[in-house]
This record gives C-alpha cells, sequence and structure tokens, in this order.
C-alpha cells in the first residue's frame, strides 16, 4: 500500500459499513485487518492509521447526529454522568472509541509479525 492516507480511508470506509450491521467495537477488526494486509515497519504508523481514521469517522457521525437531533440526548446523558458540557461527552466518546481502534491495529501488526518469516 502506498499512503497513510489510504489506509485511513480504507479504515474509515470499511468501518463505517461494518457498524452498520455490526456492534461498535467491529472497529477493532476493522483496524486489525487493515494493519495484517498492510506490512508496516513500525508499530506506531499502524495504531495511528487506525486512531485517525476513527477519530474522524466517530467524531463526524456524533456531530451529524448532534446536530439533526439539536443535542437533545447528549445534553440529557452529559447532566447525567455529571460532565460540564455535551462537548466533554463528545471529547471522551471520540477518544474511547479511536484507542480501540488503534490497539486493534496494533494487534494486527503484531499478529502479523508473528506469522512473518525472520530475515537473517
Amino acid at each position: 500500500m502506498k499512503s497513510s492516507f489510504q489506509k485511513i480511508v480504507i479504515i474509515i470506509a470499511a468501518a463505517a459499513v461494518a457498524e452498520l450491521f455490526m456492534p461498535w467495537w467491529i472497529i477493532a477488526v476493522v483496524a486489525a485487518l487493515v494493519a495484517i494486509w498492510d506490512n508496516a515497519d513500525n508499530a506506531i504508523t499502524p495504531f495511528a492509521n487506525a486512531f485517525t481514521a476513527i477519530s474522524i469517522l466517530w467524531l463526524g457521525y456524533i456531530m451529524v447526529l448532534d446536530i439533526t437531533t439539536n443535542a437533545i440526548l447528549s445534553n440529557k446523558i452529559a447532566a447525567l454522568l455529571q460532565l460540564p458540557s455535551k462537548n466533554y461527552l463528545i471529547s471522551i466518546t471520540t477518544f474511547i472509541g479511536a484507542n480501540v481502534a488503534g490497539l486493534g491495529g496494533l494487534t494486527g501488526h503484531y499478529f502479523r509479525k508473528l506469522f512473518a518469516k525472520k530475515r537473517y
């Protein structure tokens, strides 16, 4: 694969489709599969690609839902969790999803390295 941008776009597209039919944690599986398919030299690249992709996807999706519903639900959940504003809720949710995907990408990278032939 050529660039990180292409990998990020692939993760965004695959995760967006997969989340329509499966649970939210499918993002880790999608990130792991893309990392297995990719042959990255270091472990930071798959983590960063998956982290960035899901951050963009989830933040965009949350913002669309928040704008179309006039922030009714997010304000109520933020009040229920005793957060100062809905922005904290949006940030925390995005960060959790991005970390799950990043760790999925890291798992896929190390899974590929586990079965790769070593060159001496």
